[in-house]
């Protein structure tokens, strides 16, 4: 098959969130199954433009890639913070005059609602007579409607609705997700398929080599954290810092947390200007809050393999990578409903607790304390990433579908 891709951001655009490490996955995942993939994003990494050719197709990995070059939002230029932080729509001229040139797609699957290639891609496919797939990645949950509300309301009623309409599939990543399409009032075709996470050390290396990738790794961890002891538990927040992901929550339970083992690591984007009045937060009262800014490849390995913790008090999530990609390293996760993922606790894997500081509070010193119940919950968090929620089997997944509309 031949597969295009549409997406707001592409490798190395990491600080964009989940949405360009499932694009990667899937993209890389259907290469190496001898299919033709096609990657159309922008050169946008959220806060700042990559440094790549904008008019080239690159090869990476097996997959074609433009970068189209990404046009701001007017809205940018009004002298208000509304719209002073609010995303552009990915806005790329170029990739619709592209589009029309370009040659047959046996598949065209759009990633991200609001993102200025749905409607682009779906009117080309209506031309075309060719199958659309529409991803949202949870954007249209009612929380997140709820944020920039009037502006998310009118893109829909204008634009977004249409290119709904068009897909020949809805992809939903849980069960909760499905019912925001139907709460919009879309009766397409909905198909749940979550994200995916390739479990670390595989394949498996010989011993020699895990030696020395676990020296590595903790080596680019002490550039870091070079005061970073053995004994120390590292409870680990890693995302945007962005209003619904809950960094605050985590600082403000650290804030109330009378455990001098354990020192809270915030590790994420600075997307919304948090980090600040967080860290001046932290300071103030003598907690053991470090920020490391944005982490990618080493930085980021190094600690969810070192991370004994891992908290998300998210107030809504589509489908975290960073909460699988910690279940994956075998670190128990401490999360709330929003993140619509109640196997967690029901597979013994971490908790789903209230949206307070003092319910996180007291369930991250509950596990500092005991060492054996962390480990417990560790194991079981890896057991269920690999039973359920590897790349493999997602990948299998959408191949299943492709062929199906095609």
């Amino acid at each position: 098959m031949r597969v295009l891709l549409t997406s707001v951001g592409y490798k190395p655009a990491w600080n964009i969130g989940g949405p360009v490490h499932t694009v990667v996955a899937l993209a890389e995942g259907l290469a190496r199954r001898g299919h033709e993939v096609w990657v159309a994003t922008t050169d946008s990494n959220l806060t700042e433009r990559l440094a790549v050719d904008t008019e080239a197709w690159h090869d990476l990995d097996g997959v074609r890639v433009r970068y189209f070059r990404m046009q701001e939002s007017c809205t940018k230029r009004i002298p208000l913070d509304y719209f002073r932080k609010s995303n552009a729509d990915y806005r790329a001229p170029d990739f619709a005059r592209w589009l029309r040139k370009a040659p047959r797609f046996d598949v065209v699957h759009s990633h991200l609602a609001f993102a200025y290639a749905n409607r682009v891609a779906a009117a080309w496919c209506r031309e075309r007579k060719g199958p659309f797939v529409y991803q949202q990645h949870g954007v249209f949950d009612p929380v997140r409607m709820r944020h920039r509300a009037l502006k998310k309301r009118l893109a829909f009623a204008l634009w977004e609705r249409r290119a709904c309409e068009s897909a020949a599939a809805l992809i939903a990543l849980t069960e909760y997700e499905a019912e925001t399409y139907r709460a919009l009032g879309l009766s397409g075709r909905v198909e749940v398929i979550p994200n995916g996470v390739d479990l670390p050390g595989s394949p498996p290396q010989p011993q020699g080599a895990r030696a020395s990738s676990r020296a590595q790794l903790r080596a680019q961890l002490l550039e870091k954290m070079p005061d970073l002891r053995d004994e120390e538990v590292v409870v680990l927040f890693l995302g945007r810092l962005h209003p619904t992901k809950g960094v605050d929550v985590a600082v403000e339970a650290f804030l109330r947390l009378d455990e001098p083992t354990a020192r809270l690591v915030v590790a994420g984007p600075d997307e919304f200007g948090l980090r600040e009045g967080l860290e001046r937060r932290a300071r103030e009262a003598g907690a053991r809050v470090l920020f490391l800014g944005s982490v990618s490849g080493g930085l980021k390995s190094a600690l969810l393999h070192r991370a004994d913790l891992f908290v998300l008090p998210t107030v809504s999530e589509g489908f975290s990578i960073a909460l699988l990609e910690a279940l994956a390293h075998g670190c128990p996760v401490l999360t709330t409903e929003g993140a619509h993922f109640p196997e967690i606790e029901r597979e013994g894997a971490g908790l789903v607790l209230p949206l307070k500081a003092d319910s996180f509070a007291s369930a991250v010193g509950d596990l500092v304390r005991h060492k054996e119940r962390r480990g417990a919950r560790g194991e079981s968090a890896r057991r269920l990433v690999a039973d359920r929620y590897t790349w493999e089997h997602i990948v299998d997944r959408f191949e299943h579908l492709y062929k199906e509309l095609t």
